[in-house]
């Protein structure tokens, strides 16, 4: 009979079936012994209807105490079934990117014939036994078979029920990063539509899953004899978790902070920085063509792969490096920075909230609703009426642009402007970038800095992105607090 894993039929002594198996008969025998003491009329009349005679009892415990387990006693490795680790291993990583099940991908032959899971197995039996540290459940045994069994399962494209399950028990080992992971992707089977089938109805034990992980997963909840404990596991970010529980006819709350020790090792974050054009909207096409035009009209050499080297660069700079060896009186200058200004301003007139890039919206939103302070540091003197006509100008607390400072990036000066506008310390602030110099001016002003392109543009930040698309403030925090570890294990002799 099969466990959870459905991957695999036609198995012998499953650990997850023997396991169940075992503990509803030891169940049976102590509700058996706890009516004869406090129920004897109530435990004859169930005698007469189930038959629980002697025999049968002495039957169940039999079977109870000599069910067997594959496992090694030693290391605590479980074994799926009698035969898995005989079955061929498989590295999952060798698979992606993909967008179907293993099974589909193997087919249903080739699956039972590999180590993969479909859903946690060994992994749902620990969870299963964690709230009384019932075998097999043991802080170091989980770790073991989490090591062996978590790479092995299909928890992207197996089943639905998986993830919740991960992000309770990685809760457990204390990896917040891929608890939050994992809860996230448990969240999004419905809110997505992430396996096209939610017009079918909603994944309710999932949803149920999901539920599970943030109260006993992030909360820590344990029930024990007299009531419930909470130890909490909050992922970076998360500042407060506040629910009831109703257990045993009474209702317990609970207000969760994270534990101190638990913020160690995060950067204290409280400000963010954006640049604008590249990072919340693009409007590096509309500089494009005014720089072609004015380029045009003065008979100078200029196309996109010349303008790719103008982000993040002012407005003088970027028009010096136009003219290259041509001299031009200043009053010149100022005539055509006028001019290509002009020509920009004509084109953005018809900016809309529909010209923010992917993620920028949600982003900003989420940064307001985490309290964070949120800043503008763009090079562009025409940053505000962009930000008003992108209908975001409402998000930021202060404006760092083309008018603020006297240096342009690379200099640090735009963003500690930006900084000092927000009453923040440069390192308590990170910067979000596309431009190498903008990359640059962030690591010089001693801030956190997060690159949105490819490596070879923003490869010196501290994070890099492809950019904001999907991505919340947890999701970054975690990022950068991987950063910090590795900056703080670097650093130990």
């Amino acid at each position: 009979m099969i466990g959870a894993d459905e991957y695999h039929e036609h198995v012998s002594n499953s650990t997850f079936t023997n396991r169940m198996a075992q503990w509803h008969l030891e169940k049976a025998l102590m509700v058996y012994e706890w009516l004869q003491n406090t129920n004897p009329e109530k435990l004859s009349e169930l005698d007469s209807k189930l038959n629980l005679s002697q025999e049968r009892r002495s039957r169940w415990h039999d079977i109870a105490q000599n069910i067997w387990f594959p496992y090694d006693k030693t290391t605590g490795l479980i074994e799926e079934f009698e035969g898995f680790f005989k079955l061929k291993d498989i590295n999952l990583e060798d698979y992606e990117p993909r967008s179907k099940s293993m099974q589909t991908i193997l087919g249903i032959e080739g699956a039972n014939q590999h180590q993969v899971l479909k859903q946690p197995d060994v992994l749902m039996l620990m969870y299963l036994m964690r709230f009384n540290h019932a075998f097999p459940y043991d802080i170091d045994w989980l770790q073991t078979n989490w090591d062996y069994y978590a790479p092995r399962t299909d928890i992207t494209h197996g089943s639905s029920l998986g993830p919740a399950i991960h992000a309770i028990l990685a809760s457990d080992l204390h990896k917040p990063a891929e608890a939050y992971e994992r809860f996230i992707q448990a969240a999004m089977v419905d809110l997505e539509d992430v396996r096209h089938n939610a017009a079918e109805g909603i994944h309710g034990a999932s949803a149920g899953g999901l539920w599970q992980a943030v109260v006993f997963g992030f909360g820590g909840i344990q029930l024990t004899d007299s009531c419930p404990t909470a130890t909490p596991h909050l992922p970076p970010g998360w500042s407060r978790l506040r629910f009831k529980l109703h257990w045993r006819d009474r209702w317990y709350e609970f207000d969760l902070k994270p534990p101190q020790a638990d913020l160690q090792g995060y950067p204290d974050i409280r400000g963010v920085i954006f640049d604008l054009d590249g990072v919340l909207t693009d409007t590096a096409e509309y500089h494009y063509l005014s720089w072609q035009k004015l380029a045009d009209e003065e008979g100078l050499f200029f196309n996109r792969h010349a303008n790719e080297a103008l982000r993040g660069v002012s407005r003088r700079d970027s028009l010096l490096r136009i003219l290259g060896d041509r001299h031009v009186s200043e009053e010149k200058i100022q005539e055509m920075m006028d001019r290509k200004n002009h020509y920009y301003v004509s084109f953005i007139q018809d900016i809309s909230p529909k010209d923010l890039l992917p993620g920028a919206l949600s982003l900003l939103e989420d940064l307001r609703n985490q309290n964070l302070r949120i800043a503008l540091g763009s090079v562009s003197k025409n940053a505000l009426p962009v930000l008003d006509r992108l209908g975001i100008k409402e998000f930021f607390d202060a404006i760092g642009d083309g008018h603020s400072v006297e240096r342009s990036k690379p200099a640090p000066d735009l963003f500690l402007y930006a900084a000092q506008q927000l009453g923040l310390e440069p390192h308590h602030c990170v910067v979000i970038e596309d431009a190498g110099s903008g990359i640059e001016a962030a690591l010089a002003a001693d801030m956190w800095a997060v690159g949105l392109g490819p490596s070879e543009r923003v490869g010196k930040a501290h994070v890099v992105l492809p950019g904001l698309a999907g991505l919340t403030w947890n999701d970054l925090l975690v990022r950068l607090s991987e950063v910090e570890k590795n900056k703080q294990l670097s650093q130990k002799p």
